[in-house]
């Protein structure tokens, strides 16, 4: 999960949020092995990479009809409105088996989506283990002893939900020693400072985001 050769011929779930745009998360939808899309999400790929989904899940409100017209053997609705599109393709993919999830396409668009889906990923990280992908960076789970490959200066921010979380990282430039954010933003804006990064968590776990190697 931490790098991009373990990612190719991955399970992937496309969100209906701005289209990929940068290389990597293109290669791996091009290179996925199934593809589940959230609604209209489906659109996009067909239209822009020419792709057809392997799935398109949702309360089906955004889909095009032509899409619906074309592929109706692809639709799995979902009508239920306690959850959002991106859950109900999470759990649809967990119904079949799937782990070790790719997610792209979450953010950008409107911005109460891009919150909502952000805010998901921990509750869909603990259904199945994911990662996901937007056109800076990555973002994934560090819980226990995790490490995640890097390169020196790469841009790295963490993100804790749970106060109790305490977090120990030595390879930053702001070094972190079984600290305890009480702050959702403590944790951004930080840099590493070799080739990979050897997290430990206690009590939670914490999302780290890096950015790409440009």
């Amino acid at each position: 999960m931490a790098g991009l050769e373990a990612q190719m011929k991955s399970t992937v779930i496309l969100g209906n949020g701005n289209f990929p745009q940068h290389s990597i998360p293109l290669k791996i939808l091009k290179e996925a092995s199934a593809i589940f899309c959230t609604d209209g999400a489906a659109d996009a790929l067909i239209q822009q990479l020419g792709i057809v989904p392997t799935a398109i899940v949702g309360d089906l409100d955004s889909v095009s009809e032509e899409t619906k017209d074309l592929y109706p053997q692809l639709l799995w609705h979902f009508p239920d409105q306690a959850t959002n599109d991106l859950q109900k393709t999470v759990q649809f993919a967990k119904s079949l088996g799937c782990s070790d999830l790719v997610v792209l396409g979450i953010f950008g668009g409107r911005e109460d989506h891009a919150i909502a889906n952000f805010s998901l990923l921990w509750k869909l990280n603990a259904e199945v283990p994911l990662v996901a992908y937007s056109d800076f960076g990555t973002f994934s789970f560090v819980h226990g002893k995790t490490r995640l490959r890097s390169y020196p200066g790469q841009q790295v921010s963490i993100f804790a939900r749970d106060g109790n979380c305490r977090i120990s990282c030595s390879e930053l430039k702001w070094p972190l020693s079984d600290h305890q954010f009480t702050e959702f933003w403590q944790g951004t804006l930080n840099e590493a400072t070799s080739s990979e990064l050897n997290f430990r968590t206690e009590e939670a776990s914490a999302l780290i985001f890096q950015t790409y190697l440009v």
